[in-house]
């Protein structure tokens, strides 16, 4: 994901704003850390690296038959998301060959570099805001601006969508 991120970002020639969810966190903030002259400032949406671990059923030999075989129903409550046709695409895209595993390895990997990350966060020099939802708030105090959306949880900008994008300056307060 690191080559990814900074091929993406090769040919803009202003310094974003770089976004992230969750496990993308990590290395979002791995890029800006090495490469703080690209990066305006850094938004880190329900950090998982600062919040309470996945379950151990995750980490175990059945996470990954059982994520291939949840219906878009279990899925959206797993994820406390509504059941809409994203969730339905989701649910269809873990039966495809190797995606449930691929989901899987990138949870594991993440919850190895827990530490590293929240290393990462205390060195990182362009300005952070962190976004959390109210029932899922971080469990590791931090140095940075953190703000709680009611109400929201694991996937703000699912479920207040409007919230997440007057925070990033998307829209007016006017507006929604």
């Amino acid at each position: 994901m690191d080559a990814w991120l900074a091929d993406l970002t090769r040919p803009v020639r202003t310094r974003p704003v770089l976004v992230a969810h969750s496990l993308a966190c990590g290395p979002a903030l791995r890029f800006a850390v090495e490469h703080p002259g690209r990066v305006s400032r850094l938004v880190l949406i329900a950090p998982a690296f600062l919040q309470a671990p996945s379950s151990r059923l995750t980490r175990s030999a059945l996470a990954v038959p059982m994520l291939r075989r949840m219906s878009a129903a279990r899925l959206a409550a797993a994820l406390g998301v509504p059941e809409g046709p994203e969730v339905a695409s989701a649910a269809a895209d873990l039966r495809r060959p190797g995606v449930a595993r691929r989901v899987i390895a990138a949870m594991r990997t993440a919850f190895a570099e827990r530490e590293t990350s929240r290393s990462l966060l205390e060195r990182v020099r362009v300005p952070v805001e962190i976004l959390v939802g109210s029932t899922d708030p971080l469990t590791v105090r931090v140095d940075h601006r953190v703000t709680e959306i009611a109400g929201a949880g694991h996937y703000p900008q699912l479920t207040h969508p409007a919230q997440v994008a007057r925070h990033l300056g998307l829209v007016s307060d006017t507006i929604g």
